[in-house]
């Protein structure tokens, strides 16, 4: 992924060194903590911290200035992630404000603005004031992206210039490393 593959160094293995070669010689071992080393070494130096943006980072493997500095994978990843961002918002607008393509089913509106104990029961707002929370920032999500009308206003184009770092990364809903309910408790 753009703003993840910068900070990985590929550390080349001979047949018998690393993985299940479990009874290594000592030189072995050695060789390969100083390749190890030698990668730190080099992520590092490349991705020092230069505070004003302005200081010249020269690689430690090439001796030629850093392109990709600390600065420029941070704004890789921004690319990337409001590109993905932008993707979810305008299929969830899409999706709250047109009822056709909820079938036979409520709209998400109608469920969200039901009375208080109204069908469905699942996960009910309970503190005082969270149903008016969730209505007014629903809508003002809605809204976010309803501006956007134009290939101009986007975080992404569909071809260059102006696209966001390829490929695309997806959002996507996922248990924050675990599947057990219970290691959510006291959120």
């Amino acid at each position: 992924m753009p703003g993840y593959r910068d900070r990985v160094v590929h550390v080349k293995l001979a047949e018998d060194e690393g993985g299940l070669n479990l009874s290594m010689p000592p030189k072995i071992i050695e060789a390969l903590g100083e390749r190890g080393e030698r990668a730190g070494e080099l992520l590092a130096g490349r991705f020092a911290p230069t505070p004003t943006g302005n200081q010249v980072l020269i690689d430690p493997k090439t001796g030629e200035p850093v392109v990709l500095t600390w600065d420029n994978h941070r704004w890789v990843r921004y690319r990337s992630f409001m590109a993905a961002v932008e993707l979810v918002a305008r299929r969830f607008r899409a999706t709250w404000k047109d009822v056709t393509t909820q079938k036979n089913w409520r709209p998400y509106d109608d469920l969200l603005n039901r009375a208080q104990g109204g069908a469905p029961v699942s996960y009910p707002f309970h503190r005082p004031g969270q149903q008016d929370f969730a209505v007014a920032e629903t809508a003002r999500l809605v809204d976010w992206t309803t501006g956007w009308t134009t290939d101009d206003q986007t975080f992404d184009r569909n071809s260059n210039p102006g696209r966001s770092p390829r490929p695309k990364p997806g959002l996507r809903m996922m248990p924050p490393g675990a599947n057990d309910p219970r290691a959510d408790r006291g959120v």
